[in-house]
């Protein structure tokens, strides 16, 4: 292995786990805020019958103040992990690129010069195209065998 192809693998696996972290931040921004409601309503149940068979005004503020104190730890939770979970601004101009290095025009080459003796190493993943009803060598352009 080259050293570009190398750095190409290193800079692939960071990208990998970069999304892998985004991922995990969006569903932290679901999973957090539902969790956060989950602990307040099960405070909140013994309060609200405490209220019904007392009464008093005191129980009821206390219900409302628990109540709005959950509900904004909660969309605090949510707006936290919805900003980790961002992505990058230039993602979308590295894929317009990559599709666009795969449908790039190849040179292809003239029927009397043979099929491609390119090996699969030397040809690269997915470096094979269509073209025409035939399936051609990105590198060399000349048809590979099936």
């Amino acid at each position: 292995m080259t050293k570009e192809q190398h750095e190409e693998t290193i800079t692939l696996l960071k990208e990998v786990v970069e999304a892998s972290n985004r991922t995990n931040h969006a569903v932290r921004a679901i999973v957090r805020p539902i969790y956060v409601q989950l602990i307040t309503y099960l405070v909140l149940l013994p309060l609200i019958a405490i209220y019904a068979f007392t009464g008093e005004l005191g129980v009821l503020l206390f219900i409302g103040a628990i109540g709005i104190t959950g509900t904004g730890i909660s969309i605090f939770a949510l707006v936290t992990e919805l900003k980790s979970s961002n992505i990058p601004y230039d993602f979308s101009q590295e894929l317009v690129e990559d599709y666009e290095w795969l449908a790039r025009d190849v040179e292809l080459a003239k029927d009397d010069e043979g099929e491609c003796e390119c090996n699969s190493f030397e040809r690269g993943a997915s470096n094979l195209l269509e073209s025409e009803g035939k399936t051609i060598c990105g590198r060399c352009g000349k048809s590979v065998k099936s």
